[in-house]
């Protein structure tokens, strides 16, 4: 006699996170080309709105910088000034955090807002830990400080050409990856002081001239200019035996296409790494 087999439903869990920036007219130049301007005394107000559709509530840090500095932006929040700031996030719903950029320098600037979601290292859900350091959202826009009194002493441009090592994979979600070894067998899981391999995956049809950066717990620090081929998987060397975080790193590449499209806004990219705990 035959049975009917048992079947088992499995159901796929997608989750959605969504930020906007809305930014005061009084602060527009043009909309269309996310130009905007701080008032006379270099202030910019503006917030920031995330919307989430996932399984738990969440935490989430903030953080803002330019791309021609390594250090977070100081932002006023709630009448307190910080360089991040951490707030709670339900599993569906949104939340609205009203900040206040201060003290940029003198000039017109790229300003990234960026937030991840906080990593708990105390979390011994190995799966939700992994899902955690992929969490990272980010927006941009062009800026024009008036404050006369704080002018920034520029980065030379001296981007480093950086190898073609084969084709790209495309549609990688993390396009940034850290390996033991050169010949990236063991990708890392947790960090030491001692040297790695970053893989840089560019995915595009676009070489890439961008500035390297090192998230230590979330204090930057500027390691490299580089220019990364179009199509191309390419390995840099990094040392972080001095490395100054006490929980967790993160790489970011900003960069912009050296070849610019003929499109009004200003074209930028941002390439992460997974958030990476301290060992």
């Amino acid at each position: 006699m035959n049975k009917e087999p048992k079947w088992t439903l499995v159901e796929r869990t997608v989750e959605e996170r969504s930020v906007q920036i809305y930014i005061d007219d009084k602060f527009e130049i043009d909309r269309d080309q996310l130009a905007f301007e701080t008032n006379k005394e270099g202030k910019l107000q503006a917030t920031y709105i995330i919307t989430n559709n996932v399984q738990k509530e969440e935490k989430r840090i903030m953080y803002a910088i330019i791309e021609e500095d390594s250090s977070p932006l100081i932002m006023e929040i709630n009448d307190e000034k910080t360089r991040h700031h951490i707030f709670t996030v339900p599993k569906q719903g949104e939340v609205k955090v009203d900040f206040t950029l201060s003290g940029l320098p003198n000039g017109k600037h790229i300003v990234y807002i960026i937030s991840e979601k906080y990593i708990d290292n105390k979390n011994f859900d190995e799966l939700e830990m992994m899902q955690s350091q992929k969490v990272i959202t980010r927006s941009y826009f062009s800026l024009d400080v008036q404050n006369n009194n704080n002018n920034l002493a520029k980065f030379e441009d001296s981007f480093k050409p950086v190898k073609k090592m084969e084709e790209s994979h495309e549609g990688d979600m993390i396009s940034l990856f850290l390996y033991d070894d050169q010949e990236l067998s063991t990708e890392v899981s947790s960090i030491e002081e001692k040297k790695y391999y970053l893989l840089i995956n560019n995915y595009l049809d676009l070489e890439l001239k961008g500035n390297l950066y090192l998230f230590s717990d979330y204090s930057a620090e500027k390691l490299e200019q580089i220019l990364v081929p179009a199509n191309s998987k390419a390995v840099l060397p990094v040392n972080l035996e001095n490395h100054k975080a006490k929980e967790s790193i993160r790489f970011i590449l900003l960069g912009e296409p050296t070849e610019k499209p003929d499109i009004q806004i200003p074209v930028r990219l941002m390439h992460n790494s997974k958030r990476i705990p301290i060992k």
